[in-house]
């Protein structure tokens, strides 16, 4: 009978784990034994393959320990709700770092510029922290040239748009909500989709000249909102 369940090493080889980690999960109670052997062995069967993948994934998704003791729903359904916590939670991380990598760059090309003072440093970072269009304006091409007759400031209108969807985003704001829906109108006057592709690859080619080269997949997560918002709008007409 013990020959239908695998031992802890059996089961850590067939994961890709460590005997310690299943043994701790054991311990908190999210992965015990299917069936205790005749040497005291903790057995486990086939299906507890699939409950530790359940606990390593959520655990990579950021979930605690007690969070995924208590999730009981169905795969689907917890799945994508960690995923979508997880995606806004790192939109707010990597937002924070780019602004913070925009800052630095200010800071370089202020020592570039002879002089600099302790106080004009800290002047930087003060208007740093409290405008979005700051970071914004660090990632246009200075040196593109104008496409489809989009100018800096149709640029930075972009980058406000965007600014304002992702300070949303981080706050979880239905796109049916009147915020959202107003956010949306700026979108359609801008020319939606269509011109998104101009106006944002223009910012692209800024984020990668300096260095943020993360930029994009926040972009694109800042898009799919923006079209959720669109689509609230037109039903509500």
């Amino acid at each position: 009978m013990e020959d239908e369940y695998m031992t802890v090493g059996e089961l850590a080889k067939r994961v890709g784990i460590t005997v310690r980690a299943i043994q701790y999960y054991d311990q908190r109670g999210l992965l015990p034994p299917s069936q205790i052997g005749s040497s005291n062995q903790r057995l486990y069967a086939e299906g507890d393959v699939e409950l530790l993948q359940r606990i390593l994934v959520l655990k990579y998704l950021g979930k605690s320990l007690a969070d995924i003791k208590r999730e009981d729903g169905e795969c689907t359904q917890v799945l994508r709700e960690a995923v979508e916590q997880s995606l806004g939670e790192l939109d707010g991380e990597l937002l924070k770092l780019m602004e913070r990598m925009s800052t630095l760059k200010r800071l370089e090309q202020l020592l570039d510029s002879g002089e600099p003072r302790w106080g004009s440093a800290a002047q930087l970072i003060e208007r740093s922290q409290h405008s979005a269009q700051a970071f914004w304006e660090t990632l246009v091409d200075e040196d593109a040239p104008e496409e489809q007759g989009l100018g800096r400031a149709e640029v930075m209108s972009w980058h406000k748009l965007m600014s304002d969807a992702i300070e949303l985003m981080q706050s979880e704001v239905p796109a049916s909500d009147q915020r959202a829906l107003e956010l949306a109108e700026r979108f359609a006057e801008l020319g939606g989709n269509e011109r998104a592709l101009v106006g944002l690859g223009k910012m692209r080619s800024g984020a990668a000249s300096k260095g943020c080269t993360l930029y994009e997949s926040l972009q694109k997560r800042t898009l799919l909102y923006l079209n959720a918002c669109l689509d609230a709008l037109q039903e509500k007409r």
